[in-house]
């Protein structure tokens, strides 16, 4: 599939491709890896409750942009949670994170989580694409992040599709290969059938 367009496409720092490619390789892996079976690491995202002044929320429109160095560190904190959290408990964050609309870096991790669950790549490239599409200063700092995981998500729909499509072809041709046996059974079933009629008719003909 091809990478999504973007009028202004962020800049593309190695040490993000390290950091992404790193939590992913790591954790499509896990099946070999020795998993801690606690996650006092991950802590859920936490609900605003209905108490909460609306001056929070005022207040939270207009924080600052992280810097990249926040951003940056943020990052490396979702993927170090993640990697330290048994895979069946990745369901359980996922919900946690709702929509994962309440902000970009939400987006990117609910999409990282997707994406290594195997469950929704297209709604994980829908979350990073919505990303991408922001303008405010915090969507931005994000966006790279979010352009490295639709990059390697892409990539991993289009190899599910491929192997899908061989699976499909395997399926039709063990098919035909049982009909085509099948067929050759009922042949043999009729030659034996014939051949055991010609086997008696010798021995009536020999009776008075």
């Amino acid at each position: 599939m091809p990478p999504f367009d973007h009028p202004a496409r962020p800049t593309r720092p190695t040490h993000w491709a390290r950091l992404a490619i790193t939590a992913l390789a790591t954790s499509l892996c896990v099946a070999c890896a020795p998993w801690s079976t606690s996650s006092a690491g991950h802590q859920a995202v936490a609900q605003p409750s209905a108490a909460q002044p609306a001056a929070s929320a005022a207040s939270a429109a207009s924080k600052p942009a992280p810097t990249q160095a926040e951003v940056d560190r943020s990052w490396a904190a979702i993927q170090a949670r993640i990697a330290s959290t048994p895979p069946e408990q990745w369901p359980a964050n996922a919900a946690a994170l709702g929509d994962g609309r309440a902000s970009p870096e939400q987006s990117v991790e609910l999409a990282l989580l997707l994406g290594l669950m195997h469950t929704d790549i297209t709604r994980a490239l829908d979350l990073l694409q919505g990303v991408l599409q922001r303008t405010e200063p915090e969507a931005r700092a994000w966006q790279g992040p979010a352009w490295l995981l639709q990059a390697l998500l892409s990539e991993q729909r289009r190899q599910q599709e491929q192997i899908d499509r061989v699976n499909t072809q395997l399926r039709d041709q063990q098919r035909d290969s049982q009909r085509r046996i099948d067929q050759l059974n009922e042949k043999l079933e009729a030659l034996k059938s014939i051949e055991r009629s010609l086997n008696q008719r010798p021995a009536a003909a020999s009776r008075p």
